[in-house]
Protein backbone atom coordinates (compact mmCIF):
# COMPACT_ATOMS: atom_id res chain seq x y z
CA UNK A 1 0.00 0.00 0.00
CA UNK A 2 2.71 2.28 0.88
CA UNK A 3 4.47 1.59 -2.54
CA UNK A 4 1.48 2.43 -4.34
CA UNK A 5 0.82 6.07 -2.60
CA UNK A 6 4.71 6.47 -3.52
CA UNK A 7 4.55 5.63 -6.79
CA UNK A 8 0.97 7.08 -7.11
CA UNK A 9 2.38 10.54 -5.75
CA UNK A 10 5.66 10.41 -7.84
CA UNK A 11 3.15 9.69 -11.15
CA UNK A 12 0.87 12.93 -10.40
CA UNK A 13 4.51 15.42 -9.20
CA UNK A 14 6.35 13.82 -12.68
CA UNK A 15 2.90 14.98 -14.48
CA UNK A 16 3.27 18.67 -13.09
CA UNK A 17 0.41 17.92 -10.95
CA UNK A 18 0.12 20.48 -7.71
CA UNK A 19 -1.12 20.16 -4.27
CA UNK A 20 -2.97 22.62 -2.30
CA UNK A 21 -0.46 23.80 0.41
CA UNK A 22 -2.66 22.42 3.18
CA UNK A 23 -3.16 19.02 1.79
CA UNK A 24 -2.98 16.15 3.89
CA UNK A 25 -2.70 12.25 3.87
CA UNK A 26 -5.42 10.27 5.63
CA UNK A 27 -5.50 6.48 5.73
CA UNK A 28 -8.81 5.06 5.74
CA UNK A 29 -10.45 1.21 5.89
CA UNK A 30 -12.60 -0.39 7.27
CA UNK A 31 -12.88 -4.36 8.35
CA UNK A 32 -9.72 -6.43 7.04
CA UNK A 33 -9.06 -2.33 5.31
CA UNK A 34 -9.42 -1.67 8.79
CA UNK A 35 -6.55 -3.73 9.90
CA UNK A 36 -4.34 -2.59 6.69
CA UNK A 37 -5.32 1.16 7.62
CA UNK A 38 -3.73 0.62 10.96
CA UNK A 39 -0.61 -1.48 9.27
CA UNK A 40 -0.31 1.71 7.24
CA UNK A 41 -0.89 3.86 10.13
CA UNK A 42 1.81 2.03 12.07
CA UNK A 43 4.14 1.77 9.24
CA UNK A 44 3.91 5.10 8.52
CA UNK A 45 5.18 6.54 11.96
CA UNK A 46 7.68 3.72 12.72
CA UNK A 47 9.56 4.22 9.58
CA UNK A 48 12.49 7.17 8.86
CA UNK A 49 14.24 8.50 5.79
CA UNK A 50 17.14 10.85 6.01
CA UNK A 51 16.53 14.09 4.04
CA UNK A 52 19.40 16.21 2.46
CA UNK A 53 19.14 19.99 3.10
CA UNK A 54 21.23 22.79 2.28
CA UNK A 55 21.79 23.30 5.85
CA UNK A 56 22.01 19.59 6.49
CA UNK A 57 20.81 15.92 6.84
CA UNK A 58 17.50 15.84 8.68
CA UNK A 59 15.52 12.28 9.53
CA UNK A 60 11.59 12.43 9.26
CA UNK A 61 9.11 9.93 9.69
CA UNK A 62 7.30 8.83 6.66
CA UNK A 63 4.45 10.40 7.71
CA UNK A 64 5.77 13.44 8.76
CA UNK A 65 6.85 13.36 4.78
CA UNK A 66 3.60 12.59 3.10
CA UNK A 67 1.83 15.19 6.00
CA UNK A 68 -0.20 12.38 7.79
CA UNK A 69 -3.26 13.57 9.72
CA UNK A 70 -4.75 10.66 11.16
CA UNK A 71 -6.05 7.34 10.31
CA UNK A 72 -9.72 5.95 10.57
CA UNK A 73 -10.13 2.54 10.87
CA UNK A 74 -13.07 0.33 11.22
CA UNK A 75 -13.54 -3.21 12.84
CA UNK A 76 -10.06 -3.97 11.58
CA UNK A 77 -8.40 -6.99 13.34
CA UNK A 78 -5.95 -5.74 15.20
CA UNK A 79 -4.72 -8.15 16.82
CA UNK A 80 -5.13 -11.67 15.40
CA UNK A 81 -4.45 -13.80 18.19
CA UNK A 82 -7.35 -12.66 20.07
CA UNK A 83 -9.87 -12.68 17.45
CA UNK A 84 -9.01 -16.11 16.46
CA UNK A 85 -9.15 -17.06 20.36
CA UNK A 86 -13.00 -15.32 20.30
CA UNK A 87 -13.77 -18.15 17.07
CA UNK A 88 -12.23 -20.59 18.98
CA UNK A 89 -14.17 -19.82 22.39
CA UNK A 90 -17.86 -19.23 20.91
CA UNK A 91 -17.02 -21.85 18.45
CA UNK A 92 -19.73 -20.75 15.94
CA UNK A 93 -18.79 -18.80 12.93
CA UNK A 94 -20.49 -16.39 11.21
CA UNK A 95 -18.12 -15.72 8.83
CA UNK A 96 -16.57 -19.00 7.79
CA UNK A 97 -14.96 -17.96 4.67
CA UNK A 98 -12.49 -16.17 6.74
CA UNK A 99 -10.45 -19.54 8.63
CA UNK A 100 -9.10 -21.30 5.20
CA UNK A 101 -7.88 -17.68 4.29
CA UNK A 102 -6.22 -17.37 7.33
CA UNK A 103 -4.49 -20.46 7.33
CA UNK A 104 -3.79 -19.95 3.49
CA UNK A 105 -2.17 -16.58 4.45
CA UNK A 106 -0.09 -17.35 7.56
CA UNK A 107 1.57 -20.47 5.74
CA UNK A 108 2.14 -18.11 2.41
CA UNK A 109 3.80 -15.43 4.54
CA UNK A 110 5.96 -17.78 7.59
CA UNK A 111 8.21 -20.01 5.38
CA UNK A 112 8.88 -21.93 8.58
CA UNK A 113 5.36 -22.65 9.54
CA UNK A 114 4.64 -24.05 5.45
CA UNK A 115 7.98 -25.70 5.99
CA UNK A 116 6.71 -27.61 9.23
CA UNK A 117 3.13 -28.21 7.69
CA UNK A 118 0.55 -28.72 4.93
CA UNK A 119 -2.16 -26.69 5.24
CA UNK A 120 -4.13 -29.89 4.94
CA UNK A 121 -3.06 -30.83 8.27
CA UNK A 122 -5.05 -27.57 9.60
CA UNK A 123 -8.38 -29.16 8.58
CA UNK A 124 -10.97 -32.15 9.24
CA UNK A 125 -11.15 -34.86 7.41
CA UNK A 126 -14.38 -33.68 6.04
CA UNK A 127 -13.15 -30.26 4.97
CA UNK A 128 -10.36 -31.90 3.45
CA UNK A 129 -12.82 -33.68 0.89
CA UNK A 130 -13.80 -30.85 -0.08
CA UNK A 131 -10.53 -28.76 0.01
CA UNK A 132 -9.94 -28.79 -3.77
CA UNK A 133 -13.12 -27.51 -4.38
CA UNK A 134 -12.68 -24.72 -1.76
CA UNK A 135 -8.99 -24.06 -2.90
CA UNK A 136 -10.29 -23.44 -6.42
CA UNK A 137 -13.21 -21.05 -5.74
CA UNK A 138 -10.09 -18.74 -3.21
CA UNK A 139 -7.89 -18.62 -6.43
CA UNK A 140 -10.54 -18.23 -8.86
CA UNK A 141 -12.37 -15.47 -6.78
CA UNK A 142 -15.85 -16.38 -9.05
CA UNK A 143 -18.36 -16.60 -5.76
CA UNK A 144 -18.45 -13.94 -3.11
CA UNK A 145 -17.87 -14.34 0.38
CA UNK A 146 -21.65 -15.31 0.82
CA UNK A 147 -21.45 -17.62 -1.50
CA UNK A 148 -18.63 -19.70 0.09
CA UNK A 149 -20.44 -19.05 3.30
CA UNK A 150 -23.83 -20.88 2.33
CA UNK A 151 -21.76 -23.57 0.48
CA UNK A 152 -19.73 -24.03 3.66
CA UNK A 153 -22.88 -24.52 6.23
CA UNK A 154 -24.19 -26.95 2.99
CA UNK A 155 -21.43 -28.99 3.03
CA UNK A 156 -20.76 -29.45 7.27
CA UNK A 157 -23.47 -28.73 8.74
CA UNK A 158 -24.92 -31.61 10.56
CA UNK A 159 -28.37 -31.92 11.42
CA UNK A 160 -28.16 -31.41 14.86
CA UNK A 161 -26.16 -28.01 14.04
CA UNK A 162 -28.80 -26.76 12.02
CA UNK A 163 -30.84 -26.75 15.21
CA UNK A 164 -28.50 -25.05 17.98
CA UNK A 165 -26.99 -22.34 15.08
CA UNK A 166 -27.76 -18.87 15.37
CA UNK A 167 -28.37 -18.82 11.37
CA UNK A 168 -28.33 -20.93 8.01
CA UNK A 169 -25.02 -20.03 7.06
CA UNK A 170 -23.43 -20.03 10.25
CA UNK A 171 -21.17 -23.28 10.99
CA UNK A 172 -19.24 -24.64 13.71
CA UNK A 173 -15.60 -24.22 14.29
CA UNK A 174 -14.66 -27.39 14.41
CA UNK A 175 -16.12 -28.81 11.46
CA UNK A 176 -13.46 -26.60 9.44
CA UNK A 177 -10.49 -26.76 11.62
CA UNK A 178 -9.48 -30.19 13.40
CA UNK A 179 -9.15 -30.78 17.25
CA UNK A 180 -5.46 -31.07 17.35
CA UNK A 181 -5.34 -27.18 16.05
CA UNK A 182 -8.35 -26.37 18.04
CA UNK A 183 -6.11 -27.62 21.30
CA UNK A 184 -4.30 -24.48 22.63
CA UNK A 185 -1.56 -27.03 24.28
CA UNK A 186 -1.16 -29.21 20.49
CA UNK A 187 2.38 -27.95 18.65
CA UNK A 188 0.77 -26.86 15.80
CA UNK A 189 -1.53 -24.78 17.89
CA UNK A 190 1.31 -22.96 19.13
CA UNK A 191 3.08 -22.53 16.17
CA UNK A 192 0.16 -21.42 13.96
CA UNK A 193 -0.93 -18.81 17.42
CA UNK A 194 2.74 -17.39 16.96
CA UNK A 195 2.55 -16.42 13.16
CA UNK A 196 -0.62 -14.68 13.96
CA UNK A 197 1.19 -12.74 16.86
CA UNK A 198 3.85 -11.55 14.55
CA UNK A 199 0.74 -9.39 12.98
CA UNK A 200 -0.76 -8.10 16.11
CA UNK A 201 -0.64 -3.94 15.72
CA UNK A 202 -1.86 -3.47 19.00
CA UNK A 203 1.83 -4.30 20.84
CA UNK A 204 5.52 -3.31 20.05
CA UNK A 205 5.32 -0.06 18.76
CA UNK A 206 4.86 3.27 19.42
CA UNK A 207 2.27 5.74 17.44
CA UNK A 208 3.32 9.44 17.08
CA UNK A 209 0.17 10.21 14.46
CA UNK A 210 -3.77 10.51 15.92
CA UNK A 211 -6.70 7.64 14.54
CA UNK A 212 -10.42 8.00 15.05
CA UNK A 213 -11.71 4.37 15.40
CA UNK A 214 -15.32 3.05 14.85
CA UNK A 215 -16.68 -0.49 16.28
CA UNK A 216 -19.60 -2.50 17.37
CA UNK A 217 -20.19 -3.75 21.11
CA UNK A 218 -22.47 -6.29 18.46
CA UNK A 219 -19.24 -7.57 16.18
CA UNK A 220 -19.23 -11.44 16.17
CA UNK A 221 -17.28 -11.21 13.12
CA UNK A 222 -14.26 -9.07 14.81
CA UNK A 223 -14.81 -9.06 18.32
CA UNK A 224 -14.69 -5.63 19.75
CA UNK A 225 -11.58 -6.41 21.58
CA UNK A 226 -9.11 -5.39 19.17
CA UNK A 227 -10.77 -1.70 18.91
CA UNK A 228 -10.39 -1.73 22.52
CA UNK A 229 -7.04 -3.00 22.53
CA UNK A 230 -5.93 -0.74 20.05
CA UNK A 231 -7.42 2.33 21.94
CA UNK A 232 -5.40 1.16 24.60
CA UNK A 233 -1.65 1.32 22.90
CA UNK A 234 -2.53 4.53 21.71
CA UNK A 235 -3.80 6.22 24.95
CA UNK A 236 -0.45 4.67 26.67
CA UNK A 237 2.00 6.30 24.42
CA UNK A 238 -0.61 9.70 24.95
CA UNK A 239 -1.74 9.81 21.42
CA UNK A 240 -5.25 10.66 20.64
CA UNK A 241 -7.41 8.53 19.92
CA UNK A 242 -11.57 8.53 19.67
CA UNK A 243 -13.38 5.65 19.84
CA UNK A 244 -17.13 5.98 18.35
CA UNK A 245 -19.00 2.92 19.23
CA UNK A 246 -21.88 1.78 17.38
CA UNK A 247 -25.03 2.71 19.69
CA UNK A 248 -27.18 -0.37 18.54
CA UNK A 249 -24.69 -3.06 18.91
CA UNK A 250 -25.03 -4.09 15.59
CA UNK A 251 -23.09 -6.69 13.37
CA UNK A 252 -19.83 -6.12 11.54
CA UNK A 253 -21.33 -6.25 7.66
CA UNK A 254 -23.98 -3.20 9.26
CA UNK A 255 -21.50 -1.44 11.07
CA UNK A 256 -18.86 -1.13 7.92
CA UNK A 257 -21.65 -0.04 5.91
CA UNK A 258 -22.43 2.80 8.09
CA UNK A 259 -18.61 3.46 8.13
CA UNK A 260 -18.88 4.20 4.43
CA UNK A 261 -21.36 6.84 4.77
CA UNK A 262 -19.79 8.33 6.96
CA UNK A 263 -17.36 11.97 6.93
CA UNK A 264 -13.39 11.30 6.44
Amino acid sequence: IYDALVAGYNIYIDDDGEFEKDWTLRVVGASQGGGDAIAVHKYLDTNTAVIKLPWGNFTFTLGELLNFEYSYACCGPYDPVATMEYYFSTRELEYPVVVPMVIKSMLGCNPDLAKKYKESDFYTDEYNKHKAEYDKLYAEKSTDADGINEKMAKDFNTESDKKILADDDHVFIERILNSTVLDRNSEICKDFMACLKKQDLTKGWEPRTKTYLYSSKGDQIVPPINTTELAELFNSCGVFCDVDWEMTDQGHIFTCGKFMGLSW
